[in-house]
């Protein structure tokens, strides 16, 4: 994942954030790590997002989220797993 992909996603996060007066960090200690895929045409990078502990309900992380996709440009689909759930994907209609 470039530098300048991180900044796009930075960005788009910082507005959700200000948007929605919600934090990702206020979900809990948020660990980031840079995804990397093997696909047709070429290699896709991506970001995981990793919260331990969830400080609040999987219900409000999976809203933050399909926020988060909605509302960006540069975010066209997530996945939202939550201890023991079916992870469930958000994508950009």
């Amino acid at each position: 994942m470039s530098e300048h992909h991180r900044q796009l996603l930075d960005e788009d996060l910082k507005k959700l954030e200000q948007h929605s007066r919600t934090t990702l960090a206020s979900f809990g200690d948020v660990h980031r790590k840079v995804a990397s895929v093997s696909a047709e045409g070429g290699e896709k990078y991506g970001e995981l997002f990793f919260i331990r502990k969830i400080l609040k309900s999987c219900n409000e992380l999976k809203e933050f989220v399909r926020k988060a996709v909605s509302w960006s440009k540069d975010i066209p689909r997530a996945v939202v797993a939550c201890g023991c759930e079916t992870p469930v994907e958000i994508y950009k209609l």
